[in-house]
């Protein structure tokens, strides 16, 4: 909690004294400041509970507005996962987390030319289920992920 106090702080400081940044920063800034305050008001740090099977949304493809094409084979995967979408032109960010909520893959693709074809190697992720997301933005497309 002393952290989390600190981090609040140094937000309200960094938001009053540099008037100088840009709306854009200033706006981000401020998100994200409510953002903590809305997480410990709520309690959440304390009281987190795993994620199971029915807590993940899968994000149907008509609905998702950044990707127009998307495979995942095999799934249930075991040793490699070949992964394969095109989308929207601009900073990607691919994840593959437990129901822990750990983080086991995360690749940055600054330079996101719209298309993107990779085989994930798995052989260091135990067997299992996993939430796969393409992050763009705010907006977010899951899968579920097999791992056997």
């Amino acid at each position: 909690m002393k952290h989390l106090f600190f981090l609040i702080i140094s937000t309200i400081v960094c938001i009053n004294l540099n008037a100088q940044l840009p709306k854009v920063l200033q706006d981000d800034i401020a998100e994200s400041y409510n953002w903590i305050l809305n997480v410990a008001k709520s309690n959440t740090c304390n009281t987190a509970k795993p994620m199971t099977e029915e807590d993940i949304q899968e994000t149907k493809l008509e609905t998702c507005k950044f990707i127009d094409s998307f495979k995942m084979f095999p799934n249930p995967a075991e040793d490699a996962v070949s992964i394969v979408f095109a989308g929207v032109k601009r900073p990607t960010q691919i994840l593959i987390n437990g129901l822990d909520g750990k983080n086991y893959f995360i690749q940055n693709e600054d330079e996101f030319d719209g298309f993107f074809n990779q085989i994930i190697v798995l052989d260091k992720i135990p067997a299992g289920l996993y939430l796969f997301s393409i992050v763009q933005g705010k907006e977010v497309f899951n899968k579920k992920l097999i791992i056997q």
